[in-house]
């Protein structure tokens, strides 16, 4: 199995190094960015190289979390207490008292273990637990900050590029690893999602197309035009391998596998373009034909409804796909930093935001409908808005008058 490794240098080596003592067959191909702010760059290569991918840490998975999900089995590495109290081991060689030290990136339970289990007292050790919205620059000002007020006598960090400067600097620091038994644990998971999201290809899939607008045209033009739509169809059919059923020349079945309908939806985006019929189509997967006829014909009504592709999965779960924008990961990266420079905005919210809006054609929301998808307070949400509409980054559309409480500001985001 071939593992892509994303994320500083020293970790990726040292994850790779256990790997190879899990299961010597491994290949492990890097994808080195020493600052998390940069690791968006390299997903699309990584996942067009690779059958599993680990992430170095949790910096790592929550700015790519920001950009988009990834399509192969992944995971990351916590740093927990087992890493902890193998580097304070290692501390100890050149600190005989370890009470006085900062960590960053940990969990307050995972310190408290270590220090019960070093019998540790606890009351000096500094803690800043792993935030999303936080810099590795903030990380460093904490740990000096720290150190140069005589509060700590050496420092542990999880973040590849605060250890390298502040080793730079003359900063006793040591490095947060993680260890055998998580590394092996990581390689397992991802075995096990790819196993899941093997026998998920193998589903039984179906896709019902329907005519629903037709063109007043001639008698032969209306034949050209729907000669040139079995065309496209029989062209689409061909790519999935499935199998083509028609009930009525306005309505056209497909059967196939949902691993080859998944790797299509680029296909059908492309069909829905070469056609000047009005089309609308749902996909259904599931265990069995019939459940997968269902699923499809439900997805079909929605698709009717409100137009373009919808997909009803085997739990009855209705979603829009959007077809795949191959965006080069270093220009949006760049996108990102350039708006999060000008709004003086975390790059992990504004890379939640361009996520939510590839997702649609446009982007309207409220505060509140804005916290809920960035996971903070409301006040913070307005606050984002604001710097948004400051930065002509977003307008104000409307104001909708509510029945209690104050107005409710709709802003339309244009990244």
């Amino acid at each position: 199995m071939k593992i892509g490794i994303i994320g500083p240098r020293d970790s990726a080596e040292n994850i790779a190094e256990k790997l190879s003592r899990v299961d010597e067959n491994i290949q492990c191909k890097f994808y080195i960015r020493e600052k998390i702010s940069k690791v968006g760059e390299v997903i699309d290569r990584c996942e067009d190289e690779v059958d599993g991918i680990i992430l170095t840490g949790a910096g790592v998975h929550a700015t790519l979390e920001g950009i988009r999900p990834l399509t192969k089995p992944s995971t990351y590495i916590h740093r927990t207490t087992l890493s902890l109290v193998s580097t304070l081991w290692k501390a100890r060689e050149g600190f005989k008292d370890l009470n006085r030290f900062s960590v960053d990136v940990v969990s307050k339970d995972a310190l408290d273990e270590a220090v019960e289990e070093l019998n540790l007292q606890g009351k000096d050790i500094r803690l800043m637990p792993f935030c999303s919205t936080c810099s590795e620059e903030d990380y460093i000002k904490w740990h000096i900050k720290l150190f140069k007020e005589g509060r700590t006598d050496f420092i542990l960090t999880g973040f590849g590029d605060v250890y390298t400067r502040l080793k730079r600097e003359g900063y006793p620091v040591y490095r947060l690893f993680p260890t055998y038994s998580q590394v092996k644990e990581a390689y397992r998971e991802i075995l096990h999602k790819a196993q899941i999201s093997k026998l998920k290809s193998s589903q039984i899939a179906v896709q019902v197309i329907k005519v629903t607008k037709k063109i007043n045209k001639n008698y032969y033009e209306e034949l050209n035009i729907q000669n040139r739509l079995q065309r496209e169809i029989i062209s689409y059919v061909r790519e999935v391998q499935g199998a083509l059923y028609t009930s009525g020349g306005d309505e056209y079945v497909i059967s196939g596998t949902r691993g080859s309908f998944k790797d299509s939806i680029r296909s059908f985006m492309k069909l829905l373009s070469n056609v000047v019929v009005e089309i609308s189509s749902g996909i259904g997967y599931g265990s069995t034909a019939y459940e997968a006829d269902v699923n499809a014909r439900n997805a079909l009504l929605a698709s009717i409804r409100d137009g373009g592709l919808f997909v009803i999965d085997e739990c009855g779960t209705l979603r829009r796909p959007v077809a795949p924008r191959k965006v080069s990961g270093e220009s949006r990266s760049k996108k990102i930093e350039i708006i999060s420079k000008v709004t003086k905005l975390s790059p992990v919210y504004i890379s939640k935001i361009m996520t939510l809006l590839e997702r649609k054609e446009e982007l309207r929301v409220d505060s509140k409908e804005l916290a809920g998808y960035l996971e903070i307070s409301e006040r913070s949400a307005r606050r984002i808005i604001n710097k948004l509409i400051e930065n002509n980054y977003g307008s104000l559309e409307t104001e909708e008058k509510v029945s209690k409480g104050r107005p409710k500001n709709i802003i339309k985001i244009t990244f």
